[in-house]
């Protein structure tokens, strides 16, 4: 009895460790980091200091509402949402809002840019939201989107995400 119950905790300990979202380690290797943060600004459209006015609504299905209060690196306007069908998920790399808090986001195209005649955009991995706190890293990636960009690098989503579902 004690193996079966050993075994089913393995078994459904496992199962919730691989639905868990996993970073790559941020190290202080500026070449690294400097990578990183290209990687990061492919595809993306601005990099922004928000306050965030609405949390997600999961009556409504609408992500969150956002007002900039500067920009850092590219364009957005001055309020928008991130574009969301489901709550943010940690296990899926999701980063939560809490409306009346402020965050630095990472902003890239959503497929359907304008809902109701707002602005919508999809936001950065928890990772990446992780790695803006570090100043050095937040530079470089503001360098790198301030870069004119080579043909090809204008996807709509970003090249090499360094936070990965393990599902």
């Amino acid at each position: 009895m004690k193996k079966i119950l050993i075994g089913l905790a393995m078994l459904f300990g496992a199962e919730g460790a691989a639905q868990a979202c996993s970073c790559l380690p941020l190290t202080g290797d500026p070449a690294q980091m400097r990578q990183l943060a290209d990687e990061i600004a492919q595809g993306a459209v601005a990099v922004v200091d928000v306050d965030v006015r609405a949390a997600y609504n999961p009556r409504t299905r609408r992500g969150e509402l956002m007002r900039v209060r500067e920009t850092l690196a590219g364009r957005a306007p001055r309020e928008f949402r991130i574009a969301r069908s489901s709550p943010p998920s940690s296990a899926a790399c999701g980063v939560e809002y809490r409306a009346g808090s402020n965050a630095l986001v990472v902003l890239y195209p959503a497929e359907r840019r304008m809902v109701r005649g707002q602005p919508q955009f999809r936001g950065e991995s928890l990772c990446v939201s992780m790695f803006l706190h570090n100043a050095q890293f937040r530079q470089m990636l503001i360098e790198a989107m301030r870069r004119p960009r080579v043909s090809g690098q204008t996807s709509a989503s970003p090249a090499g995400p360094p936070c990965a579902n393990n599902a």
